[in-house]
């Protein structure tokens, strides 16, 4: 990593707290942070706020919870549309970079994209995967889909989870 990109490193690990609790924009996410939720709304209104928005910047712990809340009714209403959404973001791995476009310049008519390194790569969330596979094989607010089903705890089996593995033996000794 060259000097400039660690200084940049460092300014956003600074600046990013300081713009939430300002009630500033989390970058790239459309999500707004406002301290005055606090004062107009409940406790659990702001907690919520801020939950979405670091579930939105792609904490997969919090995409988990927010999931978990919808699923359960806890805090939100029940719904399992949203939930099983969350459940997706969570298990979905991310690469870790960011595509950011570059303008035309002078007489160029188009611009183009770059990939650039934002992060590290975040594999996806087991228990997320499982998750899904459980709503899938029960059809628990969804379609139900052995298919899905299979493929969820497949993942989830394949990144070490035992009672993935164990459920999915369990559809194919039943077959």
């Amino acid at each position: 990593m060259g000097k400039r990109a660690g200084y940049l490193s460092r300014i956003s690990l600074i600046l990013l707290p300081a713009m939430l609790l300002a009630g500033c924009s989390l970058p790239g996410t459309g999500c707004a942070v406002r301290p005055q939720a606090a004062t107009t709304g409940t406790a659990d209104q702001g907690a919520f706020e801020l939950l979405r928005c670091r579930a939105l910047g792609g904490d997969k712990a919090a995409q988990v919870t927010l999931a978990r809340a919808y699923e359960t009714g806890t805090g939100l209403p029940r719904d399992m549309k949203k939930a099983v959404g969350w459940y997706k973001h969570a298990a979905t791995p991310t690469s870790g970079s960011t595509p950011v476009h570059i303008a035309p310049v002078g007489n160029q008519r188009h611009g183009w994209t770059l990939d650039v390194q934002a992060g590290k790569a975040i594999p996806g969330d087991i228990w997320a995967e499982f998750r899904l596979g459980e709503i899938y094989l029960a059809g628990n607010g969804v379609r139900q889909s052995d298919r899905r089903a299979r493929k969820w705890l497949r993942r989830a089996a394949d990144h070490g989870s035992a009672p993935a593995a164990k459920l999915l033996a369990e559809m194919e000794a039943g077959e």
